[in-house]
């Protein structure tokens, strides 16, 4: 009995030709412990600032995309702006060219607002080059004024032919549309009294 106290505990492996030891002393052991303790609380702390550090960086996204998502919105809130600016500048362009043309037509002056708006509802304008400076494309403005002029003749005034010969003063001489076209406007007004 006396061999066993010497080995107590020790094993001999023959086999391996090694030999081991099977217990471990408490201090050992606690201090293995302890090491492991460390290094678990070590990488616990370096995965916990890993994960803050992955949230803050997911944060900074999130606050990088709600600026980029508000300057978009103000861009496009701005493009709409000036598109309806753009728009409007055109419009009253275009309406300026038409009350200018209009008159040439005969439009009567009170008419040329009913002119643009019933125009605009019948399309007539869609169809109108407006450049990007501006600018109105003259001869289409003219053919439209000329068809609105054919479909809605209220419009405007119609415009009076040249009477191509008339006899004044009881048959004294003939006078012709160029003789009249010659004569002021007074002129006209006192021979078309005379006439009656």
């Amino acid at each position: 009995m006396s061999d066993d106290k010497g080995t107590s505990g020790a094993s001999t492996d023959t086999a391996s030709g090694q030999s081991g030891n099977d217990t471990v002393s408490y201090q050992t052991y606690k201090k293995a412990i302890g090491e492991v303790k460390k290094l678990k609380e070590a990488l616990d702390s370096v995965m916990s600032e890993r994960e803050q550090s992955q949230q803050a960086a997911l944060a900074e996204q999130g606050k990088y995309k709600e600026i980029a998502e508000k300057f978009q919105k103000e861009l496009k809130d701005k493009e709409e702006l000036l598109k309806k600016k753009d728009s409007m500048f055109v419009q009253q362009n275009l309406k300026q060219s038409v009350a200018r043309l209009a008159k040439d037509f005969g439009a009567k002056e009170e008419a040329i607002d009913e002119i643009f708006a019933v125009g605009s509802a019948k399309e007539y304008w869609k169809s109108i080059e407006v450049k990007d400076d501006y600018t109105v494309n003259l001869d289409q403005v003219k053919q439209a004024l000329g068809e609105m002029s054919q479909k809605s003749p209220w419009f405007f005034v119609k415009q009076a032919q040249a009477p191509k010969d008339v006899v004044l003063g009881g048959g004294s001489g003939v006078v012709t549309s160029d003789d009249l076209k010659k004569l002021s406007m007074d002129d006209l007004k006192k021979l078309a009294k005379n006439a009656k």
